[in-house]
């Protein structure tokens, strides 16, 4: 095998030297290669890093985010299928070249499409689905696979009130086992040139048991006998172990940022009836989950989403506003403004953004801040947000309108540990000629830097950046290519629910 990819989902730099001490494969690879932080996107989620990372290029190039704006008003959740992606994953540039490929497990690629190889499906595909393989047939060779765990269900109990860590976390191991065991009977099958597989269990573990870190280091020494054996199945000439971003303890407080921009002048809420009915219902649910948390489970997933999501479109004033926050990490500047007044908004509304502070502990709510033209760049930018951010460690941004700044945080009280505010995942690569140091690089590189290594020409609109990480040069090719058109395709309603479940059973949602 020429290049072998092995992604630690979730597994954060900041673990560094623990890792090296309790997994001494990991520490091999690190010791006799190029390693680093490897910078995840902001925000910092699955499901918008790796389309960064097997495309290369930035959202802007790619057509996703992790919300869609509609019209003037707030969204709901998109959950991107493979065929929102509006680019070429890497491993489809090496098919073209005759290279053959095997990809398994990685988020934002169902449905499966053609490629050079095979193909099992990620994180967002809804079970049962039936177009999770390429070949298609392959699915009836792998009946009892499974993508990945369902938090909330594996132990048929209320989070709130029983949540079996132990069952989950021992069902975690099985899913993870079964993965390897497949993936190393595939690659002896096809024999690819190029394989790439992500073990979703690390961000798992971590989500559930961060506030116990030997089970974490428990589970990141399994994964190095892992990395061990598919080591010895595929000799690669170059290896990649690799994370999509970083890891931290839960936060515990909501900070409202909408109410944030109303306080700041940059909101303005409708003052009719109803509105103000729809504001009270929210402040009121809040309090009730805040004093008998097992509510919460009660309530049917439609009715929270009608006080919370659609209730909030009621409760704006859309002509009188100038800004607003979306649900999940972004600031819109109202786009009936003239193009001036909004950079001016941009600004204006960044610097304060940078000063803002706990009211009840005087700390920062936001470590870093970027503009639409920071972060972006490409045919998409227009959908996306003007400002995005990182969050301090202990906040979750929360978009609805409260009476106050902060409050208490609710949700996923079953999970310990989350990554919102850490984009700081892992890299290590080795093979022939590569320099034995430090060097920290951007998720959006390896897909340049593997097709190199490969000898195939760069697609030339890739933002990802080849690092200084060779003692020879690579010689690097690099081309225009046209886009190629995936089709649409989207979730049906219930398969919706079910992924937006399973989203909150970690946390994300």
């Amino acid at each position: 095998m020429k290049v072998l990819v092995l992604g630690l989902d979730g597994a954060p730099f900041r673990l560094w030297d623990e890792l090296c001490r309790e997994m001494p494969t990991l520490r091999k690879l690190k010791d006799e290669g190029a390693y680093g932080i490897l910078e995840s996107t902001i925000p910092s989620l699955s499901l918008l890093a790796w389309p960064v990372f097997y495309t290369g290029k930035n959202p802007g190039k790619i057509g996703i985010f992790v919300t869609k704006l509609e019209k003037e008003t707030l969204s709901d959740v998109k959950l991107p299928t493979s065929r929102d992606v509006k680019s070429e994953a890497f491993w489809d540039v090496l098919g073209d070249y005759g290279k053959k490929v095997g990809v398994v497990n990685i988020p934002v690629t169902y449905p499966a499409w053609k490629v050079n190889g095979f193909m099992i499906t990620g994180f967002l595909t809804p079970f049962g689905a039936k177009d999770f393989t390429y070949p298609p047939s392959l699915k009836d060779e792998i009946p009892d696979y499974i993508i990945d765990l369902e938090i909330l269900t594996e132990d048929k109990k209320l989070p709130d009130r029983d949540f079996d860590r132990e069952k989950v976390l021992s069902r975690q191991y099985e899913i993870t086992r079964k993965r390897k065991e497949v993936c190393l009977r595939l690659i002896k099958r096809y024999s690819p040139d190029f394989f790439v597989v992500n073990f979703k269990g690390v961000d798992n573990v971590q989500h559930i048991y961060w506030d116990v870190p030997e089970k974490i280091m428990e589970f990141f020494r399994f994964m190095d006998g892992i990395i061990k054996e598919f080591l010895e199945v595929c000799s690669p000439e170059y290896v990649f172990i690799m994370s999509d971003h970083g890891f931290h303890p839960r936060s515990t407080k909501y900070f409202y940022i909408n109410r944030w921009l109303e306080l700041n002048g940059y909101l303005r809420r409708k003052v009719s009836l109803k509105a103000r009915i729809s504001n009270l219902t929210y402040v009121v649910g809040i309090k009730v989950v805040e004093w008998f948390p097992f509510i919460r489970n009660l309530v049917p997933e439609r009715a929270k989403r009608k006080v919370v999501v659609e209730g909030m479109r009621e409760r704006i004033d859309w002509e009188h506003t100038l800004a607003y926050a979306d649900w999940h990490r972004g600031i819109y500047i109202n786009r009936s403004l003239p193009e001036e007044r909004r950079r001016a908004l941009v600004k204006e509304i960044v610097e304060k953004m940078r000063e803002a502070r706990d009211p009840e502990t005087g700390e920062k709510i936001f470590q870093r801040i970027l503009t639409k033209e920071e972060a972006f760049s490409g045919p998409y930018t227009d959908m996306l947000p003007d400002i995005i951010w990182l969050p301090s460690e202990g906040y979750r941004i929360n978009a609805n309108l409260y009476p106050s700044l902060t409050s208490p945080r609710l949700d996923a009280m079953h999970t310990t540990g989350e990554h919102m505010a850490d984009p700081r995942g892992i890299w290590v690569m080795h093979g022939k000629n590569v320099k034995r140091e430090r060097m920290d690089a951007k998720i959006q590189d390896l897909a340049p830097t593997i097709l190199a290594l490969m000898g195939v020409p760069v697609p030339e609109d890739m933002d990802g950046e080849i690092p200084d990480a060779f003692t020879e040069p690579l010689k690097v090719e690099y081309v225009k290519r046209e886009r190629k058109e995936k089709g649409e395709f989207g979730y049906t309603e219930k398969e919706e629910e079910e992924l937006e479940k399973r989203l909150k059973g970690l946390g994300y949602l």
